[in-house]
């Protein structure tokens, strides 16, 4: 076995370390992004948005997402591309997010450990996150036709009727249109595709 150890001016109290789309490993570095290659090949990001990063993830989008723990100014979230672009989240009222994840629905979920929503779990979606926004009709029959809208819902692999799949009559980025399947029982309607699942906020009856 073989270790190396990296070291230099260049890393500055490094935390939170995950694997980018492009295959190299990011780091959270406190007042920086880091970005090294398993050659170890170093390119260090930094702005105005980075303040006490923390943790790391990858995103479903392909982007790295960050926490900032010591957001002063109530900069929450930053969002770094695979090419260095870097964007920040803010809610006010909001300080110390720390631990990230990228969830099963395409979002990024995150633990907020100071401010005025202390000790809760915050969650951000991103360019890719599908979205149900309605059902039509909200009841129906085995066979009937029901039309899902919402956001990013393109390329679905599964519809379920409360876990029975359905199938898909047609399907775009803001629309599908399915047939209520045999052995549906009344529940929720879940849209799952490559970025994650979407889950109606309401029921689906069966008639």
């Amino acid at each position: 076995m073989t270790n190396y150890g990296y070291t230099g001016p260049e890393y500055f109290r490094p935390l939170g370390i995950a694997v980018g789309r492009d295959g190299a490993l990011w780091f959270a570095n406190d007042n920086s992004i880091g970005r090294i290659t398993t050659a170890g090949l170093v390119t260090i990001h930094v702005g105005t948005g980075f303040l006490g990063a923390g943790e790391i993830a990858a995103g479903s989008d392909g982007a790295l997402w960050f926490t900032n723990n010591n957001a002063g100014n109530g900069t929450l979230i930053g969002r770094i591309t695979t090419a260095g672009k870097f964007t920040t989240y803010t809610v006010a009222g909001i300080r110390g997010p720390f631990g990230i994840t990228a969830g099963p629905d395409g979002a990024v979920w995150f633990v907020i450990t100071n401010g005025g929503y202390s000790g809760t779990i915050g969650r951000i979606t991103t360019t890719v996150t599908p979205e149900i926004s309605t059902i039509a009709p909200r009841s129906g029959a085995v066979e009937a036709m029901v039309t899902i809208t919402g956001h990013n819902l393109s390329g679905a692999t599964q519809v379920a009727f409360n876990g029975t799949p359905a199938t898909i009559v047609s399907d775009t980025a803001t629309k599908i249109v399915v047939t209520v399947p045999a052995g549906a029982t009344k529940g929720h309607i879940t849209v799952t595709t490559r970025a994650g699942t979407a889950t109606s906020k309401g029921g689906f009856g069966i008639s």
